[in-house]
């Protein structure tokens, strides 16, 4: 191996046709390792990197606003709960429930209250 796995720079003992020397230098922390070794013993150069935790976003404000077209706009907050429902993160799946459950209640009373209405009128 004529260049390190990690940063790209080619390795002090290697030859340049490409072939590595018996040893080599770790550009990283200088120790000598052997050819066929991809890992420097010493400090890990050349392991793969950790991979980064995932960073979630928080909703915000944005539930409110979902709150509140449920409770403007019940049959709109009910598609808009129902698919945030279905959402894998807990956040969203907690907030698309409290949105449907908003916009049910509230459907069904709307339609008391036109029966109770009506029913005044007609009767």
């Amino acid at each position: 191996m004529s260049f390190c796995p990690a940063c790209g720079t080619m390795l002090s003992g290697s030859r340049g046709d490409g072939r590595a020397s018996a040893n080599r230098m770790c550009p990283t922390c200088g120790w000598s390792i052997p050819a066929e070794y991809r890992i420097c013993p010493n400090c890990g150069a050349g392991a793969a990197p950790a991979p980064q935790p995932y960073y979630k976003e928080p909703l915000g404000n944005i539930k409110y606003v979902a709150y509140l077209v449920a409770f403007l706009e019940p049959f709109i907050g009910l598609i808009w709960g129902v698919i945030w429902a279905a959402d894998s993160d807990p956040e969203k799946k907690r907030v698309g429930t409290i949105t449907a459950l908003i916009s049910v209640v509230l459907l069904v009373l709307r339609f008391l209250l036109v029966l109770i209405l009506w029913t005044m009128v007609m009767g």
